[in-house]
């Protein structure tokens, strides 16, 4: 498979609310759709209130542009959305993708398929580095870890 060249007509890191179904179905299959003709990659994040209550917003990067879905106003996930996640030739990554995962499976059924975590290959990188150093918890926040591992500043 080839990888995906970006053909979004919006602009370069265009920001989108999504706020109906309609939208949400429109723009998960673009994202389908790209997937059939080569391999893509999307970023990822989801924001909730409290753990182990329901999302309120899912963020979706794909193709130039941030796709927010507020979870509030409707649920995306009846459609597809949930075949988005649930893909097996779509690359999702997520930073510290736990709680993530476990609100997606228990208050929306979806169980995303080929993620990559960079919480998790932070860690597995730490402990091949230093294994001698070895700590239960190396986390790391998003922001720490553009600035270590690619030398990125959010600032």
């Amino acid at each position: 498979m080839e990888h995906h060249t970006p053909t979004n007509k919006l602009p370069a890191n265009s920001i989108e609310v999504v706020q109906t179904f309609e939208r949400s179905e429109e723009v998960a299959q673009l994202i389908l759709e790209a997937s059939k003709s080569s391999e893509i990659v999307v970023g990822a994040d989801c924001e909730g209130i409290l753990r182990g209550r329901p999302l309120c917003l899912i963020q979706i990067y794909f193709d130039g542009c941030t796709y927010i879905f507020d979870l509030l106003e409707f649920n995306p996930f009846r459609g597809q959305l949930r075949e988005v996640l649930e893909s097996t030739t779509i690359i999702k990554v997520f930073h510290d993708f736990c709680e993530d995962a476990a609100s997606l499976i228990n208050h929306y059924g979806v169980k995303a398929e080929r993620v990559f975590d960079t919480q998790i290959a932070h860690r597995v990188l730490a402990n091949c580095l230093n294994p001698t150093k070895l700590t239960e918890n190396n986390s790391i926040s998003l922001n720490r870890l553009l600035k270590t591992h690619l030398e990125l500043s959010n600032e």
